[in-house]
């Protein structure tokens, strides 16, 4: 357990202890032992979501021969492309030069949106927790929700390619949801149920905004 290391806010602690940590012990305690680590800060979640999804990025590509017909892939070109014509590059053709290039542009278009949408959601359930009553900072939140939404997006990325993978896909994403409740709750130190409200608060906003 690594609440003997993050019971003060000097500690130190990489990116892949604080992952672990989440996924493997999810506990309130836990999780504001975690946000107290002095390496929580915005910038350092932003560059987690931005690396993740580079990494995921990656990982669709290099699966690509396996599974030509991944749909992260052909969204991958797709946005590619796009990005290429606004960036006066033509449209992809074929060749291993232009197809790369896509690819490319796609990458760095799914960083972008991911960093986006990250920095809405987070910012948008931050906004809701302390309107509720909470304590907690942006920071320690953002820090929390990258630490955690990272392997389950890298694993968004297998399970897109892999059919056999995608059928726990659901249950993949209700765990996520769990753990985020408990992050909430154990960040902004408030009630269990205003921090299922946060939540489901900000769904309820966001589906009414798309």
């Amino acid at each position: 357990m690594i609440d003997s290391m993050a019971t003060s806010p000097t500690n130190r602690i990489s990116f892949f202890a604080v992952m672990f940590e989440a996924i493997a012990h999810p506990s309130t305690d836990n999780y504001r032992s975690l946000a107290r680590n002095s390496e929580a800060s915005v910038g350092k979640a932003y560059l987690w979501v931005v690396i993740t999804a580079v990494v995921s990025s990656i990982i669709t590509i290099l699966l690509r021969s396996s599974f030509p017909a991944n749909p992260r892939l052909n969204y991958l070109y797709e946005i590619g492309d796009r990005m290429g014509r606004i960036l006066g590059f033509a449209p992809r053709t074929p060749g291993f030069g232009s197809t790369t290039t896509s690819l490319l542009f796609g990458v760095l278009q799914v960083a972008i949106i991911s960093l986006i949408s990250f920095a809405i959601t987070s910012g948008l359930l931050h906004l809701i927790a302390r309107q509720l009553g909470g304590k907690g900072a942006y920071g320690e939140l953002a820090f929390l929700l990258a630490a955690l939404s990272a392997p389950f997006e890298i694993y968004s990325s297998l399970a897109s390619a892999i059919p056999s993978l995608g059928c726990i896909g659901v249950l993949d994403e209700l765990y996520l949801i769990v753990l985020q409740v408990l992050a909430i709750y154990g960040v902004y130190q408030f009630s269990l149920g205003k921090a299922v409200g946060t939540v489901m608060i900000s769904f309820i906003a966001g589906f009414l905004v798309l």
